[in-house]
């Protein structure tokens, strides 16, 4: 095997090596620029202050940028947790440090607010124009300490932004019965949240918001219809209301039901003999039921409060369209327990097996996670004395083959069991009413529905396969998600029933570099041993930037 590159071999054996004007030997593009937003406390305004890992006056730079850079920057982003193909989405963190050895940054720690405000990276030449820096990372501050010798900065990506709840509205319980719609100071609903729906669910339990009036709440906003069912069997619609005074003033006639859409309410007419459950959808349009469509919907609720959510300006829209195309298929989710956007994305999206997160530029992605296949966007090659780089082409300065992190451990796969039609409300047939079908009772006597995709060829080759069982939401017509369900369980079947790769390949951090890939994308990846010889493509699915070193890793799956 020829010997890998190694940083602290001679440069001039370098492919990527160039001479600068004066003859001094460089890497191009290399150079780190801060922009790091405080808010002035007295001045009451935010404010922007420039630091760089070399000083940067250029014309057309925005300011003067003080060489006060000491470690640049150590940040890493993954689709999940490291080495692994599903699962949570990942939050990351990372840090920078600013030298303070002379005190000059100490004004930083009483007159101005940093957590919590913007920082941006860049990288490229400072002997260059400001518009050729390529963004490396737009994050925000966690944290700011301030010691003796430097001023240490704690980021965090936006997804952390993601961690806050999604529903602030709560039912205040002030209800002053025959009137409200916020629950009695006694009863059990005061101080939970307001339900919330996206897309389609099945056999919801619904609060009762007004015990003397029989009103119930689906969705702290409008809907475009429901069914209702007492004990499993289906009440009759009513005429609409119009508005809310319409609602309380006027009851139902008996075994029916009436709905105030605009509000997400119905009224019951008769004392139920049991469980109130209903069927909804927060949209008639099948379009925007998909995975895709839900989870923007999801993301860009903002709350009264402001925190939390994405701005629609922020959400990669190419990404949306591409997952349609990808997979159509409906799904629904109702949340009634203080969820976070983070977890109602983290249930939505791999009902698809779609991940979420933000790249570099502080958008919001949504990719399916697929086998690895044709066009890819670059190729890197182990760098030695021996292997000679065609022009595009980027080193491998070191790789290594990771462990699986899955529950399986790499160990391939020969059943998937997909779950969907997800029923909010199990009610066995002892307690359905006596009018209700058969293939209903059947229904809501399980928490879900299966389907199976295997092959026994796989354990005649992997006698140690596994069986894999997917959760999803998938919720979708009259046969409620069972061809979307079967479809992704032969999809997860054929990712997952031979043997994948993890692999981690350090290269040289660099700006045109980080202009072509992220994470998600495809990359040629040559090595001389392990079947690479030839070339493999890898999907990317996850980047770490260690800027005081000059190192990408990449980490591959395929």
């Amino acid at each position: 095997m020829p010997a890998p590159f190694v940083l602290n071999q001679s440069p001039l054996d370098s492919p990527f090596y160039v001479l600068d004007g004066d003859g001094s030997l460089a890497i191009p593009g290399r150079d780190i620029l801060v922009e790091l937003d405080a808010w002035d406390i007295a001045g009451a305004a935010l404010t922007t202050f420039y630091f760089g890992s070399k000083g940067y006056n250029h014309p057309t730079a925005p300011d003067y940028y003080v060489p006060r850079l000491e470690q640049p920057l150590n940040f890493r982003r993954d689709i999940y947790s490291a080495a692994t193909t599903g699962g949570a989405s990942r939050a990351s963190f990372g840090e920078l440090r600013l030298i303070n050895n002379d005190g000059a940054l100490d004004f930083l720690r009483l007159g101005y607010a940093l957590s919590g405000q913007r920082v941006r990276m860049l990288i490229g030449d400072v002997s260059q124009a400001y518009e050729t820096f390529e963004a490396l990372i737009v994050g925000r501050v966690q944290q700011a300490f301030f010691n003796t010798s430097d001023l240490t900065i704690q980021l965090r990506d936006r997804l952390q932004d993601l961690t806050q709840p999604i529903q602030v509205n709560k039912y205040a319980g002030t209800n002053v019965l025959p009137d409200g719609l916020e629950g009695a100071p006694t009863e059990d609903i005061k101080d939970k949240p307001k339900p919330l729906l996206f897309g389609s669910v099945y056999n919801a339990t619904p609060p009762c918001v007004n015990t003397a009036r029989l009103i119930y709440q689906v969705n702290d906003g409008p809907l475009p219809f429901l069914f209702v069912f007492d004990n499993g069997a289906a009440l009759t619609l009513g005429a609409l209301y119009t508005d809310q005074a319409d609602m309380e003033a006027n009851a139902p006639a008996a075994g029916n039901f009436r709905v105030w859409l605009a509000g997400g309410y119905f009224r019951l007419g008769t004392t139920p003999a049991g469980t109130i459950t209903c069927n909804a959808v927060d949209t008639l349009a099948d379009a925007e039921l998909t995975a895709a469509q839900v989870a923007v919907r999801i993301v860009t609720l903002t709350p009264p409060t402001g925190e939390g959510g994405v701005d629609s300006a922020d959400v990669d829209f190419d990404d949306v369209d591409e997952l349609d195309a990808a997979n159509s298929s409906g799904v629904g989710i109702w949340l009634v327990n203080n969820e976070t956007y983070a977890q109602a994305l983290d249930a939505v999206l791999p009902s698809v097996g779609a991940w979420y997160g933000f790249d570099r530029f502080g958008r919001f992605r949504l990719q399916r996670l697929d086998l690895p296949v044709l066009p890819y966007v670059l190729t890197l090659r182990l760098a030695s004395r021996d292997a000679k780089m065609a022009l595009g082409e980027y080193p491998i300065v070191a790789y290594r083959f990771m462990p699986s992190n899955d529950p399986e451990r790499g160990t391939p796969t020969w059943r998937v069991t997909l779950e969907y039609a997800r029923n909010y409300t199990v009610q066995p047939p002892s307690v359905t009413a006596g009018v209700v079908s058969q293939e209903r009772r059947n229904f809501l006597g399980l928490a879900t529905r299966t389907e199976v995709s295997e092959s026994e060829a796989v354990r005649d080759v992997y006698p140690l396969a596994v069986e894999k069982t997917v959760p999803t939401l998938l919720a979708e017509g009259f046969d409620l998600g069972q061809s979307a369900a079967a479809d992704e369980a032969t999809r997860l079947l054929t990712m997952f029933g031979t043997r994948r790769d993890f692999l981690e390949i350090d290269t040289i951090l660099r700006s045109d570099l980080i202009a072509l890939v992220d994470i998600g994308d495809v990359v040629n990846i040559v090595l001389p041993r392990f079947d690479y010889a030839a070339g493999r493509i890898m999907r990317i699915i996850g980047m770490q930037y260690n800027a005081a070193a000059g190192i990408l890793t990449l980490a591959l799956w395929g």
